[in-house]
């Protein structure tokens, strides 16, 4: 496929959700491309996810660059911020948390860059290059579906264990990994 209609028929995928979903979130923002290899970047901000904790998170999505004709494989990133503060005391409980979550969901993965002080769930999937549009569109918002799904099920377990109240055997235990004998 011709890298640029690829390009072109991303770029529309973004914007149609983009515009479905200025209607019910708060923000949403399509970034432009400053420079032909930068990704353009679908922002959201959700007004809360997660049960008990309903912390505001930002999504981002993007699909990444391909490089070359010949490729057979896309890939569409998801990142969804849940935290843009670690608390220093309770990072290597946090690691502790996040590596058991990651050992039990089935895609992605909650991570941390310590330096810019970002809590994220993030999950890459391969998708066909050679889609219709119309059925890449769908596997788009399957992608960010679930990406919303996982992060909302387990962001309040992470985020309770970054502010100290929450410690590894009760997260367990609310995961049922561990039943209370």
């Amino acid at each position: 496929m011709n890298i640029k209609e690829l390009e072109k028929i991303r770029h529309e995928i973004l914007k149609q959700i983009k515009d479905e979903m200025t209607a019910e979130f708060f923000a949403v923002h399509l970034n432009k491309k400053e420079k032909e290899e930068d990704a353009e970047i679908l922002r959201v901000l959700f007004d809360e996810l997660g049960y008990e904790t309903e912390e505001g998170a930002l999504g981002e999505y993007a699909f990444l660059p391909v490089y070359s004709e010949e490729e057979k494989v896309q890939y569409f990133s998801s990142a969804i911020i849940i935290a843009d503060t670690i608390v220093e005391q309770n990072i290597s409980k946090l690691y502790e948390a996040m590596s058991t979550i990651n050992f039990y969901i089935q895609c992605g993965a909650f991570c941390i860059d310590k330096d810019k002080q970002i809590l994220a769930y993030k999950m890459t999937t391969p998708l066909p290059i050679g889609l219709s549009k119309d059925a890449l569109y769908e596997q788009v918002n399957i992608c960010m579906g679930n990406s919303v799904a996982v992060t909302d099920q387990y962001c309040d377990l992470v985020l309770r264990v970054n502010a100290g109240v929450l410690d590894i055997p009760d997260m367990l235990k609310e995961m049922g990994i561990y039943e209370e004998a």
